[in-house]
């Protein structure tokens, strides 16, 4: 791209740098965080709880598990022993299990008398040998009977059950196990499981937090910091993010846009540069066509002075037509009579009687009549047309020159011309300028026929000639005006008959042209239907005769 084409950038006003758009005044990672707070940290949370239920179960299974067992061995021990050992015995057996270490605070042992439970011993910390819910239930129900006693942190597992013996119940052993040491570990679990989740909510918001400043805040602000350079005009800046996923795509994404954008802004100001040189071109082009608007306004007045000069020696050979024939006409008509007047002079002079006055008078009047006979002969000769120059023409050519001559004019006139020439014409021998005499007076007719222009059509062709002679080139003009009256069709050709206005012609233009035809060997006639425009059909022998030569010169 051309730097002189390039427009300038922009200059962007100064001012303030615009802030990050927030909401509620917090940035896109400290809403995620929150988002991950509101979501996350119920759910981690209630997973702690669930952990720390089942720490809870499991710590009290263990303890009522190692009840069960104490109070089955008891129970057992008493079974087989009971009836045989006195209560010192019963006495040394729980002393001894309290000092095993299992965590047990009290053993009792109750007779069952009569369906009634009666204390027999008990010991440990506790001493008591009040009859309890397990203890009722441990008869009711074979098994062990567990249940939690007091509140924490002196909660306490007890645990009833029955020595079997043959046909009933001997005794119901209790055993009671203290919990503090459960509740503890629960209490101590619990605390563990809630600090562990906190730490761990605040690692995962800590890296979360730090994630989505390297993954999507960062990005997010070189996408910024690219669409405000290029908002300042530096067309060249690219976003350079290295994400992946939806960020890579919207970078890549802009990038191609604003590439595209370059393209559009360097295709555009190709496109500037190609309509200033248009434009530059069209200016030229304008000139030129003035230029040669005016050059055909001086050939199209120079045409009309050509035509206004022709025209005028078309009227001045009209009138001197005119004349000659009016001459001819008056030299026929005089110049009988003289030779008659001659002729009875010299039968006069002839007379022997004539007396000599008389002969000398009549010598005079024979002088003077032979004088004026000399002057017809002299008019005669001046009038008389002069001999054709005749030269190969071609008619095609010809009648191509005058259209192109006369064609200012036509389309002056809203006349349009077509020219039909035909193939392989025929060259005849002809006065070239007498010809186009002929051919510019029946288009001259033409255009005064169509004031409100019209059509002229000009055809020639090559036609067969009469039996013995050569043949012969036909040239038909058709216009579109509005024809020739039948009354005129007749005379159209007769000197000094004119369907024109007064002043308009002499009546003389078609007879001269007939005669001119008719000097170089041809015919012409004319065709017309009233408002259906006129033909003039002018036939040429393709190669003139000896004898027309000579007529014209004997002429």
């Amino acid at each position: 791209m051309n730097p002189s084409n390039s427009p300038a950038p922009r200059p962007r006003p100064a001012g303030p740098r615009r802030a990050r758009p927030t909401v509620l005044g917090l940035s896109l990672r400290v809403r995620v965080f929150l988002v991950m707070v509101v979501v996350i940290a119920p759910a981690m949370l209630f997973l702690s709880f669930l952990s720390y239920q089942k720490t809870r179960e499991y710590v009290l299974q263990a303890a009522d598990e190692r009840g069960r067992l104490a109070a089955q061995d008891l129970a057992a021990w008493v079974a087989e022993h009971g009836e045989k050992s006195t209560e010192a015995d019963v006495n040394g057996e729980l002393d001894r299990r309290l000092k095993s270490g299992t965590g047990l605070l009290e053993l009792a042992v109750f007779n069952m008398v009569d369906s009634q439970l009666v204390p027999l011993t008990a010991r440990g910390e506790g001493l008591g040998m009040d009859v309890s819910n397990t203890l009722q239930d441990a008869v009711l129900e074979p098994g062990p009977k567990i249940a939690h006693v007091g509140q924490v942190p002196n909660r306490v597992l007890e645990v009833s059950m029955a020595a079997p013996k043959p046909g009933g119940i001997a005794a119901v052993v209790r055993a009671r196990l203290s919990l503090r040491e459960a509740d503890s570990v629960i209490t101590r679990s619990g605390v563990q499981v809630l600090v562990l989740t906190l730490v761990m909510l605040i690692v995962l918001g800590a890296l979360l937090y730090l994630y989505m400043g390297q993954a999507v805040s960062g990005p997010v602000l070189a996408l910024v910091n690219t669409m405000e350079r290029v908002t300042k005009g530096e067309r060249s800046a690219l976003a350079e993010v290295r994400a992946g996923g939806e960020i890579g795509w919207l970078a890549v994404t802009l990038n191609h846009m604003l590439q595209n954008l370059r393209r559009s802004e360097e295709e555009n100001v190709r496109l500037l540069a190609q309509i200033r040189r248009m434009n530059e071109d069209l200016r030229e082009r304008v000139r030129e066509a003035t230029e040669e608007l005016a050059q055909k306004n001086e050939e199209l007045k120079a045409a009309q002075d050509r035509l206004f000069s022709t025209q005028r020696d078309l009227s001045r050979v009209e009138r001197l037509a005119s004349l000659g024939q009016l001459a001819g006409e008056i030299a026929h008509e005089v110049g009988t009579p003289l030779n008659a007047i001659s002729g009875h002079i010299q039968l006069l002079r002839r007379d022997a009687t004539l007396p000599p006055p008389a002969r000398e008078r009549l010598q005079i009047v024979e002088n003077q009549v032979d004088r004026l006979a000399a002057i017809i002969r002299n008019v005669l000769t001046t009038l008389r047309p002069p001999v054709l120059a005749r030269e190969p023409v071609d008619l095609n050519e010809l009648l191509s020159d005058l259209l192109r001559f006369t064609a200012p004019l036509l389309e002056g006139k809203h006349i349009v011309s077509h020219l039909e020439p035909g193939a392989d014409l025929a060259t005849m021998g002809a006065d070239r300028s007498q010809l186009e005499q002929v051919f510019l007076n029946l288009i001259t007719n033409s255009m005064d026929a169509m004031p409100h222009g019209g059509e002229i059509r000009i055809r020639t062709r090559n036609v067969a000639g009469t039996t013995g002679s050569s043949g012969q080139i036909e040239v038909r003009f058709t216009d579109s005006g509005a024809g020739i009256a039948p009354e005129d069709l007749k005379r159209v050709f007769q000197p000094f008959h004119s369907s024109k206005a007064p002043g308009a012609g002499a009546g003389l233009g078609l007879a001269i042209c007939r005669e001119i035809v008719r000097r170089h060997g041809g015919e012409i006639r004319a065709e017309s239907e009233s408002g259906r425009g006129a033909s003039v059909v002018l036939t040429f022998p393709a190669s003139p005769s000896g004898s027309v030569e000579a007529s014209d010169e004997s002429t």
